[in-house]
Formats: structure tokens, sequence, C-alpha cells
């Protein structure tokens, strides 16, 4: 395997990341249990947990997710350019 081909894998697995990330940010139930899990995962305490401005950050994620859309766009055109440089080059 050439490292064009090398990169080029690398480039579709970050853009299947990228969409996991935009489908959990833009769906509210799975975002405000991976926040839970995140703030639990660090060691927050229940009852501040419960304070916590969660629509702020669902707000937040569902802004990001159209970033996370370009990034994932970008990056599977970067892979497709590499696989083309790859085969007919």
């Amino acid at each position: 395997m050439s490292p064009l081909f090398i990169v080029a894998m690398f480039l579709f697995i970050i853009t299947a990341f990228l969409c996991v990330v935009v489908f959990v940010g833009r769906n509210e139930v799975l975002y405000k249990r991976f926040f839970a899990w995140w703030l639990t995962f660090w060691g927050v305490p229940e009852t501040l947990q419960k304070n916590l401005p969660t629509e702020m950050y669902v707000r937040q994620a569902k802004i990001l997710s159209w970033l996370f859309v370009f990034l994932a766009a970008v990056t599977f055109c970067t892979g497709i350019l590499m696989l083309y440089l790859e085969l007919y080059l």
C-alpha cells in the first residue's frame, strides 16, 4: 500500500467519526445522555449536574454540528482526491 492510500483511508475514518459526532450533536436525547455520562466520568457530583444549563449545551452542540458537517465534507473530498491521485497518476 502506498502512502497516498493510507492517508485516504485515514481521512475516511475521520469522516466517519465526524458523522457520528454530527448525529449525536443533533439528537437532543443522545447528547443529554452523553453529556451526563461525560460529567459523571470526570467526577462531577449529581447535585452539581442538576444545576447545569444543559439546554445551552444542546444548542451549542447543534451549532457545532454544522461545523462538523463542513469538516466531514472536506475530509471526504480530500480522501477521494487522494484515491484519484493513487489510481490515475
